[in-house]
């Protein structure tokens, strides 16, 4: 039987969707993140106090939890997170298909759309979260907005993701519900009627939550606002900051790709070259971490300010050119109110930049295509073995995690050796104290989730900030300590307390208990 490239490609597409798919079902009950995969089971604990919370999603799962009784442990949340990012994929196809008016779903867009989703692995821990839970709305957003013609139901559903968006990340809500109102206004059907209309969801939620929790979004959101102006890392300056510096470096890194397609041929290959070794550079400077995965981002970045400058016409719809700038828009969007510098956070939105580039190479060549896909399907099974096995974030490779441990009834997780004993003797010490009278701190929540405790009034103390603004008093109260030496503790805490020091590969762990 005798393939074409474009078989083989497409064969390669859906081999690469099942790799991926594999490496991530393999690890899914491997491993732990005692820092930001902590806060993220801590937020799907329905027992879990949220005062003033930043992020508020938490209230969704209570609400299930009340109405079912069904409630989330570490492999439960990871499932979530597959599910809804296979559905984020599909959602995107769909997009694919209102903007170019296709007859039926295409089967590669799919496949990309989802590998390109599934590359929000490479960053952060694997449990579902405010960043994954965002990209899967923006992408069914994306859907929704694009109907052809919007009914009713299409506005309540786009109210719906807005109004689970507030709840998810406020600022992301704000500049995408922005967004909504423009790009209705620009089909000029914009009425009083259709405001209301994406506004009852929310309207519908808060009340559901308040006759069913005796808690609301709005006023979390009121009661917290107070203790972020106090956070030195959630002051807006420098939220607009991490924004802007993510833009200026891809726009330094890209701009000379753009010069090159539009010079001459006689100087491209040579400007090529000068524009690869400075964005080689750039990759270098930006590197504050060991991860290397913004590298990728701003690759993709560079390759679509490449095929803008190629073109000699835009012979596009209004429709088509609108979206294709908003593609490039919803990474600022998503990122803005993160605490984290752009670049760190930007492999998660490289599914955007990717359907960007299939935007621009629509009517090139069959072998431009084809060698497009072979570099995605490399690229994007890198990026998944690397942030699901190879480098995960706040631990070691999987392939140490082999020791069982059940840290709720029924709900196990494999971990390493070393994490088991220091368990094991944390576990034994705190056995007798009541669940109040201990807290974890700094960035350490996930030991409270291995323990099967919750964290006083807040899901994860972050910084001494934080910790002085619920807990004024510390530590008074509080029994037992777990603590990471991210910074010291207020006044002469650690003079109360007997200390037991844990080493582990990942970093140390210090237990705390009166004298």
């Amino acid at each position: 039987m005798n393939f074409s490239k474009s078989d083989l490609s497409k064969l390669t597409l859906a081999l690469t969707f099942f790799l991926g798919l594999l490496m991530i079902l393999l690890g899914i009950n491997r491993g732990f993140d005692t820092s930001d995969e902590g806060l993220y089971s801590l937020l799907l604990n329905p027992h879990q106090a949220n005062e003033s919370g930043v992020y508020n999603y938490d209230l969704i799962f209570k609400l299930l939890y009340e109405l079912s009784g069904i409630e989330f442990g570490i492999v439960g949340s990871r499932v979530i997170r597959l599910i809804s990012y296979l559905i984020g994929g599909f959602a995107l196809a769909l997009f694919w298909k209102n903007i170019h008016a296709d007859k039926k779903i295409d089967l590669n867009v799919w496949l990309v759309s989802v590998l390109g989703v599934f590359s929000g692995y490479a960053f952060l821990p694997p449990s579902l979260s405010y960043n994954s839970i965002s990209v899967v709305i923006v992408c069914l957003w994306l859907y929704l907005i694009t109907k052809e013609t919007p009914s009713f139901w299409v506005n309540i559903g786009i109210g719906f993701l807005l109004a689970l968006l507030f709840y998810v990340k406020i600022t992301t809500c704000g500049l995408l519900g922005l967004l909504t109102v423009l790009i209705i206004s620009y089909r000029r059907s914009l009425s009083p009627f259709k405001i209301i209309l994406l506004l009852l969801p929310f309207l519908f939620l808060e009340s559901l939550f308040y006759l069913t929790l005796h808690e609301a979004g709005i006023f979390r959101v009121l009661e917290g606002y107070q203790m972020m102006v106090n956070r030195e890392d959630y002051q807006w300056v420098l939220l607009v900051k991490h924004n802007l510096v993510g833009v200026f470096w891809i726009l330094v890194a890209s701009i000379p790709f753009f010069i090159t397609a539009r010079a001459g041929d006689k100087f491209r290959w040579y400007l090529l070259v000068v524009s690869i070794l400075f964005e080689l550079w750039v990759i270098q400077k930006t590197m504050i971490t060991d991860e290397w995965s913004h590298g990728i981002y701003i690759v993709t970045c560079s390759i679509i300010a490449f095929l803008i400058g190629c073109r000699k016409d835009w012979n596009w719809k209004a429709s088509k050119t609108l979206f294709f700038i908003i593609l490039m828009i919803l990474p600022f969007a998503l990122h803005f109110g993160s605490n984290v510098y752009f670049l760190r956070l930007g492999i998660h939105y490289w599914v955007f930049g990717v359907l960007g580039i299939f935007f621009l190479i629509g009517h090139q060549p069959i072998s431009q295509k084809i060698n497009f896909v072979y570099s995605f399907c490399f690229l994007s099974l890198i990026l998944i073995a690397n942030g699901i096995w190879f480098g995960p974030f706040g631990q070691l490779h999987l392939l140490n995690n082999t020791e069982e441990w059940e840290y709720r009834k029924g709900k196990k997780i494999l971990l390493s050796r070393e994490m088991v004993s220091v368990l094991e003797d944390m576990k034994e010490k705190i056995r007798v104290v009541p669940n109040e009278e201990i807290i974890s701190v700094y960035r350490n929540p996930g030991w409270m989730v291995l323990l099967d405790l919750t964290s006083p009034q807040n899901p994860g103390i972050w910084d001494q900030d934080q910790l002085n603004t619920y807990f004024p008093n510390f530590p008074d109260g509080f029994e037992y300590i777990i603590y990471f030496p991210y910074q010291e503790l207020p006044g002469d805490a650690m003079s109360q307390f007997q200390v037991k020091k844990y080493s582990l590969p990942q970093g140390e762990v210090n237990l705390l208990w009166r004298k």
